[in-house]
C-alpha cells in the first residue's frame, strides 16, 4: 500500500528524495535583430535619369522597379545610385536589417531628378509602408501594397540623423517601422518600447470628419467656401501626450485647396477647450504643422479661422503626433531551436534580466511545438504571463522549438522597461515521455466546496524515453487521494499533497504507454484553475510538462479540458484567519515552538502582495512577516512544515530576539485592485 502524507513545498521539493540528475544545456539570447521591408510608389511626369540617395540602420538592400540596385552595411553613410525613372508609377523597395546595435531604427531615401525629389521619406506624409513579414517571393518589390494585410504606415525613425554622412540638401527625414511597438535598436543588446514621435495618433480614430483621419490622401474633408469656425474634432480614445498637429491638403491644386488659417485646440471632455497653437496667413499650401509644448489630452480639434472667400478648402488628412514612449508593446522572438533543430527537448529553468522602472511593467510568455506549423496562429498556445525569472518552463513538452514574447507597458511616457537577455536550460536526453495529455472532471464546481475529481492522464512512452518515476498535478488546495486509483502497469509507492501540488511516486519508473486515472478530493477558491501535470524521470530535477487533452468528449460533444471554473463565489476575499495554535511557547522544546497565521484567500486569480505584522498591546510593531505574493487558496499549518507557511512566526521580533510572554495582535493585509482586504486577530506567547 502506498504511503500518504501531507507535505508543503514547491515543485522541486520532491526531487530532494531522488538521486542523480541529467546534464542540461543552456541557451542565451542577449543580442537582437530584425528584418523589415519598406515600400513606396511615386508617379513621375516623364522618363528621366535620377539619383537615388539612401541610408538605413543597420544595413540595406534596395530595389528600383523590381531591379536590385545596391546594398550597404554602413548605416551612417548615404549611398547614391543612378536610376532610370519611368513616366508614371515607379516602385522603390528596401530590405533593412537592424542588428540591435543601439543606434536606433530608420531609413531615409529619395530619388532626385533635377530640382524634383520623388519617393522622399517623410514620417507624416503616409506614402511609405513597412512590414516585418518575410515575403514569399519578389512580388513585394512592385505590388500595390497600400491595401495589403501586414503593411503599415511608417513613423519617424529613432536614429540620430546628425551622425549620417553625405546627406543631400535639404536633408531627408528618417522613417521606420517598429514591430510590436518595440525598439531593438534604441539600446544596444536590449528591447524597449518604441518612441511615438512621428506616429500619427489620429489615424483611424473616431472623428466628425472621418475622411480626414482615414489615412487616404484621396479622400478629403471639404468645408464650404465661407467656412470660418467650422471644426474637425478627433477622439484619441484615451489621454495621450501630444506635441504637434499637421494638416495635409488634397492635391494636386494645393494653393486653391489649402486652408488659410486654423487654431489647434485640446480638451479632456469636449466641453472646455484650450487653444495650444494657431496658424495665420498660410503659405505652405501642401502641408502645415503646429508644434506646441507637450500636452496631455484626449480630444483634439482644428477650427478654421481664415478663408480666402473664393475657393473651397479640401483637407486630405489631419494628423496628431505624440511624445515619449508608447504605452505598450510586444517583442516576439522567432521560433527557437536552441541550436538543436532536429532534437526533442525538455525545457528547464528560464531566467531573464530586465530593468522595470516605476510605472512600467514587463511580463514574458512562452509556447512550444514539434514543428514550425505550431506557431502559425499568433494567438494560440501561450502560457500565462510570467513576471519573474527563475521559473521552470510553463508550456507543454517535449518540443523541438520554443518561442517567447515580452509584454511591455508604461504609464509614464518618459520611461520604458528594458528587456536585456534571456537564458533557457534544456535537455535532449532527459525526456520522460513522448507525449502526456491531461484532463479533469468535473470542470465546473461551486467555490470553496470539497469536491471529488478524476484526473485522466494519457501517457505515450516511446523508444529513447526515460520513463516516469513521479508525477505532480497542480491542485487549487490540499488534496486527498481517492481509493479507486487506476495506474495501469505502474505501482504507487508514495503520495503526498501540498497547498498547490499532488505528488505520486511510483515504485519503478513507468515505461509503458498507458492511461492513468487519479481520483482525489480538493476545493478551489479561485475563479479559474488549470490542473497542469508534471512528469519526472528518475533522478531528474526538470519536469516534463503535460499538455491539455482537448479531444472531443463523446458524451457531451465538447472538448475535454483540464481547466476548472467555479460557478459560485464565497462571501469574503479573506476568510478563516486565525493563529494556529493560538497559544505557543517558543522555548525550543519542540512542542508548539511557533505559530502559523492561517488564512483562506478567495477570488484572487493573480498573486497579490500580502503583509503580516505583529503588534504588542501598546500598538508598537514587534515583527514584520514577509510572505510571498499569494493567489487564491488555503494556507494552513502543516505538521512538520510550519516554516514553509507564509504565516509562520517563531516568536521573535525584527531583531531576532524572543518577545516577552504576553498577548499580541496580528494584522494581515492583501492588496487588491479595489483596495485592501484586512483582518486582525490575537495570539499569546507563554514560557
Amino acid at each position: 500500500m502506498a504511503r500518504a502524507h501531507i507535505r508543503s513545498g514547491l515543485v522541486t521539493c520532491l526531487l530532494l528524495m531522488l538521486s542523480g540528475g541529467s546534464r542540461a544545456e543552456v541557451w542565451t539570447q542577449d543580442t537582437y535583430r530584425n528584418t523589415l521591408y519598406y515600400r513606396t510608389t511615386f508617379a513621375a511626369d516623364s522618363s528621366a535619369s535620377g539619383l537615388l540617395h539612401i541610408a538605413a540602420v543597420d544595413s540595406f538592400a534596395v530595389y528600383f522597379n523590381g531591379v536590385a540596385i545596391g546594398a550597404n552595411a554602413s548605416w551612417n553613410q548615404v549611398r547614391t545610385y543612378l536610376v532610370d525613372v519611368l513616366s508614371g508609377d515607379n516602385d522603390l523597395a528596401v530590405e533593412v536589417v537592424n542588428r540591435g546595435l543601439g543606434v536606433g531604427h530608420g531609413l531615409l531615401a529619395a530619388v532626385a531628378v533635377d530640382s524634383l525629389r520623388y519617393g522622399e521619406t517623410d514620417p507624416k506624409a503616409q506614402t511609405w509602408y513597412w512590414s516585418d513579414r518575410p515575403p514569399a517571393d519578389t512580388n513585394w518589390q512592385v505590388a500595390d501594397i497600400a491595401e495589403q494585410p501586414g503593411w503599415q504606415v511608417v513613423q519617424a525613425g529613432s536614429a540620430n540623423r546628425a551622425l549620417i554622412e553625405g546627406l543631400p540638401d535639404p536633408a531627408l527625414d528618417l522613417v521606420a517601422g517598429f514591430p510590436g511597438g518595440t525598439d531593438i535598436g534604441g539600446v544596444a543588446g536590449g528591447v524597449v518600447l518604441k518612441q511615438i514621435r512621428g506616429e500619427n495618433l489620429a489615424l483611424g480614430r473616431p472623428s466628425n470628419r472621418i475622411e480626414a483621419v482615414d489615412g487616404d490622401l484621396r479622400t478629403a474633408w471639404e468645408p464650404p467656401v465661407a467656412s470660418v469656425n467650422f471644426a474637425a474634432s478627433i477622439d484619441l480614445q484615451q489621454r495621450r501626450l501630444i506635441r504637434a498637429v499637421r494638416v495635409l491638403t488634397e492635391g494636386p491644386d494645393f494653393v486653391q485647396n489649402s486652408l488659410q488659417g486654423y487654431s489647434v485646440q485640446v480638451s479632456d471632455n469636449e466641453i472646455r477647450w484650450s487653444e495650444v497653437g494657431v496658424l495665420h496667413d498660410i503659405l505652405q499650401f501642401e502641408r502645415t504643422e503646429v508644434v506646441f509644448n507637450p500636452t496631455w489630452t484626449r480630444f483634439v480639434r482644428i477650427v478654421i479661422i481664415d478663408v480666402n472667400g473664393v475657393s473651397q478648402p479640401k483637407v486630405a488628412e489631419i494628423q496628431v503626433f505624440g511624445e515619449g514612449f508608447a504605452e505598450e508593446g510586444v517583442f516576439l522572438s522567432e521560433p527557437l531551436d536552441l541550436g538543436a533543430p532536429d532534437q526533442r527537448k525538455n525545457f528547464g529553468r528560464i531566467a531573464w534580466n530586465a530593468d522595470i522602472p516605476l510605472r512600467t511593467d514587463l511580463a514574458v510568455q512562452f509556447r512550444s511545438g514539434a514543428t514550425l506549423d505550431a506557431f502559425a496562429d499568433p494567438r494560440g498556445g501561450w502560457s500565462a504571463p510570467q513576471v519573474e525569472g527563475g521559473i521552470l518552463f510553463p508550456g507543454p513538452e517535449p518540443g523541438r522549438f520554443l518561442q517567447y514574447r515580452v509584454n511591455m507597458e508604461s504609464r509614464d511616457p518618459e520611461r520604458s522597461p528594458l528587456f536585456r537577455n534571456l537564458s533557457i536550460e534544456y535537455s535532449t536526453e532527459d525526456i520522460a515521455a513522448t507525449t502526456a495529455r491531461g484532463r479533469v472532471e468535473p470542470n465546473r464546481v461551486p467555490m470553496g466546496v470539497d469536491t471529488a475529481f478524476v484526473y485522466t492522464l494519457d501517457v505515450e512512452i516511446g523508444a529513447g524515453d526515460q520513463g516516469v518515476k513521479s508525477l505532480q498535478i497542480a491542485v487549487p488546495g490540499q488534496a486527498q487521494l481517492g481509493p479507486d486509483i487506476d495506474l495501469g502497469p505502474a505501482v504507487l509507492a508514495e503520495w503526498f499533497s501540498t497547498q498547490h501540488l499532488l505528488t505520486l511516486i511510483f515504485a519503478e519508473p513507468l515505461r509503458q504507454s498507458t492511461q492513468l486515472q487519479i481520483p482525489f478530493r480538493t476545493r478551489s477558491y479561485a475563479h479559474l484553475h488549470r490542473f497542469r501535470a508534471f512528469l519526472f524521470s528518475l533522478g531528474s530535477e526538470n519536469p516534463l510538462n503535460a499538455a491539455p487533452n482537448q479531444d472531443e468528449d463523446p458524451r457531451t460533444q465538447r472538448p475535454h479540458s483540464w481547466t476548472l471554473v467555479t460557478t459560485t463565489v464565497t462571501g469574503q476575499v479573506l476568510e478563516q484567519v486565525r493563529a494556529n495554535p493560538p497559544i505557543f511557547s517558543p522555548n525550543g522544546d519542540g512542542i508548539n515552538d511557533a505559530t502559523v497565521i492561517e488564512l483562506v484567500l478567495s477570488r484572487v486569480d493573480v498573486a497579490r502582495p500580502v503583509s503580516m505584522r505583529i503588534f504588542d498591546l501598546s500598538g508598537r510593531t514587534v515583527a514584520r512577516l514577509r510572505p510571498p505574493a499569494l493567489s487564491a487558496g488555503t494556507y494552513l499549518r502543516l505538521p512538520g512544515q510550519e516554516r514553509e507557511s507564509p504565516g509562520y512566526w517563531d516568536g521573535r521580533d525584527d531583531h531576532g530576539n524572543l518577545v516577552p510572554p504576553g498577548l499580541y495582535l496580528f494584522q494581515l493585509k492583501v492588496e487588491l485592485d479595489a483596495g485592501e482586504a484586512v483582518h486582525s486577530g490575537h495570539v499569546a506567547v507563554v514560557y
